[in-house]
């Protein structure tokens, strides 16, 4: 049933999975209680219920309904007593349907008391494989990080106008990267698929876009390079990425810096950025120049690797 159909329910359902969410032996944060109702109200997100045999809900799913290529979940949680794999298996058919999300692209990493062990292979058995993905956040005590000015290259604030601009760099700045091409894809065509996740993060629903600190940088030929801030739970750098023809001249380092730069200078806290471990290039850049693994914000996301055409070789390392 839909969430809207009973919000007492959805609420208490809700406050359960935050509170089994929060890290051990810590307090819990209404903060992600109040996303998640956030975007259930707002239009965003979808909510189903699972209802037990008592009529009572014992289930709640929220995500995405689905575009070209599947739909994606954001919370799947089960209440105390069915957090076990046959009851998640069931849970997981129902919402792998046409009737709810459509054919699921991706699942969380769910929380459970008892560990992630016995939900593992129900997980497995459906299709789906863990990405591992990582928190780095640069240091406030650290030096923007800096690379040598590029007389060819010139650097510029990103503006609304510059969708098609990013979106194209985007197709083709992650074209050798299907696993993260994976972790966000709404459309087959990698160019349509581009235009909405920029204008995703340029509009709002990757928090507020930060234009005062997203950068393009171009040459004679075209863009080259950008980063794009947002404000979700802090400073998130949500976009890193170089044009193939442009890598290892350091335009990543230096918009980086200009980026960092800019959040400092507006007082909006310590930036952060998401990584998968998969992404091997990206992530030694990031270490290379001064970004620190948050151990506390790593967790898994869960792709079905043949709805969305991942192959053994793309996922060896992730």
């Amino acid at each position: 049933m839909e969430c809207a159909t009973s919000p007492s329910e959805t609420r208490r359902l809700l406050t359960e999975w935050a509170q089994t969410s929060a890290p051990r032996g810590e307090p819990w944060s209404p903060d992600l209680l109040n996303w998640a109702v956030g975007t259930l109200d707002s239009g965003l997100f979808a909510g189903r219920l699972w209802v037990g045999p008592k009529d009572d809900a014992v289930g709640i799913a929220l995500g995405t309904l689905p575009g070209e290529v599947g739909g994606r979940i954001e919370v799947a949680f089960l209440a105390d007593g069915y957090r076990h794999p046959s009851s998640l298996d069931a849970f997981l058919a129902r919402l792998d349907s046409p009737g709810a999300f459509g054919p699921l692209l991706e699942l969380p990493e769910p929380p459970s008391p008892e560990g992630f062990a016995p939900v593992e292979a129900a997980f497995r058995a459906r299709g789906f494989v863990p990405i591992v993905r990582m928190d780095m956040r640069y240091p406030a005590e650290r030096p923007p990080p800096s690379a040598p000015a590029d007389p060819a290259v010139r650097v510029r604030n990103i503006v609304p106008t510059d969708v098609e601009t990013i979106a194209r760099l985007t197709a083709r700045a992650y074209a050798d990267n299907p696993v993260d091409v994976a972790l966000f894809r709404r459309y087959r065509d990698p160019l349509e698929d581009a235009r909405w996740g920029t204008e995703a993060i340029l509009g709002d629903l990757v928090g507020e876009w930060l234009p005062f600190a997203s950068f393009l940088a171009e040459d004679d030929e075209g863009p080259v390079a950008a980063t794009l801030a947002n404000e979700l739970h802090g400073p998130l750098i949500t976009q890193v990425m170089v044009d193939p023809r442009a890598r290892g001249r350091g335009h990543a380092t230096r918009l980086l810096g200009a980026t960092v730069g800019a959040l400092r200078a507006a007082g909006r806290g310590v930036p952060r950025l998401v990584v998968t471990r998969a992404n091997r290039r990206a992530h030694r850049l990031y270490e290379h120049i001064g970004f620190v693994p948050d151990p506390s914000a790593v967790g898994a996301r869960w792709l079905h690797s043949a709805r969305l055409g991942l192959a053994s070789a793309d996922l060896a390392d992730a």
